[in-house]
């Protein structure tokens, strides 16, 4: 073999060339675990791969205390462990630590403790997080130690121009040729594309949901923005009246304020351009984890600090034109009145209804400070109309965000539910089927039994490239316990040949499938062709289709044989399932039968919700800075009311009013809005939440979401919503109590 990759490295086009073993076997980290799937790499003696490069993980940023730098390349009967294998929960290796051993099953069935001596950094390897199984690195003595054989299964070749796909594919066909004419049958070719992470799709589908996200942050900011300079100019009038009475032209005012906001947004640019530096360096590194990429040196582009440059001075600037355009046309007489002729009307129509909303309330025996407390809500009507906006847009999208979630379980639900297995068996190689059937039926606990076809395939696609391995799954005709939820076309009829079904998911590999379309695939070293008869829900990240299995099995030359089968038990709680799965294994293994995994249906949701919770992690964040607005727009209005009633406040303390009901009034103000804004916001997020979950569902799951109304988010985020507004109202109200009586009546503003 090594003669033949030295051959491979001579051809033309071929920059370099390297054979590499994989191995599949199962592992578990206590004798209480359960066993779980991992691929076993051989590395060369040296630890220097030189095409699709492994390199050790220095820093695991997760847990640096834990897994202080290891030994590379992995010395003898010892592995190192990928890096994104710890980030699985249910893979069990989060709780290990450096030479630790965990327990690995050989080929032959035999049990080895092996050390785990460090971590390493797989680029070219789709994330454990993604794939549900662990990878590990050994060198080939370890590797035959544990069962394996010696040689190459596997080869990766490096073109001289890698950044050009028509000649890496060109190149692949002709290593492809020189290797099958030496005896070698390929099963598959997979062509890298240039630029492009493995998990691409995945990094736009993040990019475009956090932009999006990010757009709306940028919009409640300007209405704070907005609020804040409309305060400032209420606050000024009188000072606006003076400068016009002394000469001042409407394009001065304007100017001075213009100035104003842009020395505002001047000043939150060092701060934003520091907090965002540190944010997303924290962001890229978790999402480097999650996507298996490494970072280089962190710096932020050119383009995206004069972006921000750009919103911070124009956001502040366009916010206030309409206030300071405002404020810039008043008559002097209005300036120095305090308010415009139509507002002076209107005030007097304000009074007089808060007059006679004062006679109800006090009929209804309202106390004093709750009149008080909305009375002076609502006395500034465009700063109140401004903050419960802000609050508003921030509750609709964090409880959309709670649906979002909500919607993303119950879809997952949903698709589980059509195969209500409990267990899922799949073998090493073919079996006769009605030798494992025989065996799970007289397995304890087993209440039915179903033998599934099963093969690999590629997508052969037109310009001659291949695609990433997609599994085929073939349920019987007659299955008792599968009901496909069919989203476009229609479902296999029985009998029928060169007819699949796809899963959503499979459009984010193959974006261009579409239901009438023909497809070639090659499964094995046999090409055939067949036509795309519907789409079905998938789980997240797993592509797969559907055949029918009579001709499936003859395509495969497995008539008769199954590599998988699907168990339920005679009860589906968890305890149960894995009493099943532990007994089925133990059956098939002790009648000569090879299991390559025995999977729960706990163990699949598990799978699925380590990707929900990720994906709902991101909208969580947003979410969250999105309140942290609100709340400080809550913040700042209230404090523009305290200073505004300085006068009112004096005249309450020189009357007897305690240090009590000062806080009551403000806090009570201040809970009020909050709360009124979440009332409303929860409204809005009912239309808001399903369009968010179309989208969302559609940008990572090729399917739109089953939408559901998070009612529990709803009345956690009221409780919250009064928790804000009691924070954003303490420093206001603590701002009222220190006021003395002198000092309020001799405030002139």
């Amino acid at each position: 073999m090594m003669e033949m990759v030295r051959a491979v490295r001579r051809l033309p086009g071929v920059a370099e060339a390297e054979g590499r073993l994989s191995l599949m076997l199962r592992f578990r980290t206590a004798p209480h675990r359960p066993w779980q799937v991992i691929e076993l790499f051989v590395l060369p003696d040296d630890g220097e791969t030189r095409v699709s490069k492994v390199r050790p993980e220095i820093v695991f940023e997760p847990d640096p205390a834990s897994w202080t730098p290891g030994a590379w390349p992995p010395p003898r009967r010892t592995i190192v462990l990928e890096r994104t294998s710890l980030l699985v929960g249910y893979l069990g290796l989060a709780p290990v630590r450096l030479d630790d051993t965990i327990t690995i099953e050989t080929a032959d069935g035999r049990l080895r403790e092996i050390r785990l001596s460090g971590l390493a950094y797989d680029f070219s390897r789709i994330p454990a997080t993604f794939m549900g199984r662990a990878y590990g690195y050994v060198d080939r003595e370890t590797l035959e130690w544990l069962g394996g054989a010696p040689g190459y299964n596997e080869l990766y070749v490096l073109t001289n121009n890698p950044a050009d796909s028509p000649y890496n594919r060109r190149i692949a066909e002709q290593v492809r040729a020189h290797v099958e004419r030496a005896g070698v049958r390929v099963t598959r070719i997979d062509v890298a594309r240039p630029g492009e992470l493995p998990l691409h799709n995945y990094f736009q589908a993040i990019t475009i949901v956090l932009g999006t996200l990010g757009a709306l942050a940028l919009f409640l900011s300007v209405l704070l923005v907005t609020n804040a300079i409309t305060a400032l100019l209420l606050q000024q009038t009188r000072q606006i009246g003076v400068m016009k009475a002394i000469g001042a032209r409407p394009r001065q005012i304007a100017l001075v304020y213009a100035v104003y906001a842009l020395a505002f947004g001047a000043l939150v640019l060092s701060l934003a351009l520091l907090a965002s530096r540190v944010a997303t360096q924290s962001f890229v590194n978790f999402l480097a984890y999650f996507l298996n990429f490494k970072l280089g040196t962190f710096t932020t582009p050119a383009g995206v600090i004069g972006l921000q440059i750009g919103m911070a001075l124009l956001a502040p600037l366009l916010a206030s034109l309409a206030p300071v355009l405002s404020a810039a046309r008043l008559t002097v007489r209005e300036a120095i009145a305090g308010q415009r002729e139509d507002r002076r009307h209107s005030g007097v129509r304000l009074a007089a209804s808060t007059r006679d909303a004062n006679t109800i309330f006090r009929l209804a025996l309202v106390p004093t400070p709750v009149i008080l407390m909305l009375g002076n809500a609502l006395r500034q009507r465009m700063r109140l109309a401004l903050t419960l906006t802000t609050l508003t847009l921030a509750t609709a999208i964090v409880v959309s965000v709670f649906s979002v979630r909500r919607s993303l379980f119950e879809t997952f639900e949903i698709i589980q539910a059509t195969s209500c297995h409990d267990v899922l068996v799949t073998l090493v190689r073919p079996y006769r089927v009605a030798q494992i059937e025989h065996l799970a039926q007289q397995t304890p606990g087993v209440a039915y039994v179903e033998s599934w076809g099963s093969a690999s395939a590629y997508r052969l696609r037109p310009d001659g490239s291949e695609g990433s391995v997609i599994g085929i799954i073939a349920p019987p005709a007659e299955s008792a316990f599968f009901t496909p939820e069919v989203v476009e076309g229609r479902w296999l009829l029985p009998g029928e040949d060169h007819a699949l079904v796809i899963s959503a998911d499979v459009r984010r590999f193959e974006p261009d499938l579409r239901v009438g379309q023909s497809v070639v695939l090659k499964i094995g070293n046999r090409e055939a062709e067949w036509r795309i008869v519907g789409v079905t829900q998938g789980l997240p990240g797993v592509p797969f289709m559907y055949a029918g299995q009579p001709y499936l099995a003859q395509i495969t030359g497995a008539v008769g044989q199954t590599r998988e089968i699907r168990v339920v038990a005679v009860a589906n709680d968890p305890g149960t399932q894995e009493r099943v799965a532990i007994a089925l294994r133990e059956a098939l293994e002790n009648a000569g039968v090879g299991v390559a995994v025995a999977q729960t249906r706990i163990e699949e949701r598990e799978q699925a919700a380590t990707l929900i919770n990720i994906i709902v992690s991101f909208l969580l964040t947003m979410a969250t800075l999105l309140a942290v607005i609100g709340g400080l727009g809550l913040a700042g209005a209230l404090s523009l009311n305290v200073i505004e009633r300085i006068r009112e406040i004096g005249v309450l303390r020189a009357i007897g009013a305690s240090n009590g009901a000062s806080y009551r009034i403000v806090i009570g103000e201040g809970v009020a809005i909050s709360l009124a804004s979440a009332v409303m916001g929860i409204v809005l997020a009912l239309p808001l939440g399903d369009w968010l979950s179309t989208a969302v569902g559609m940008t990572f799951l090729r399917i739109p979401l089953h939408y559901h109304v998070a009612l529990d988010g709803a009345f956690i985020w009221l409780a919250v919503a009064a928790g804000i507004g009691i924070v954003a109202s303490l420093l206001p109200a603590r701002a009222a109590v220190g006021l003395t009586v002198r000092d309020t009546l001799a405030y002139d503003g």
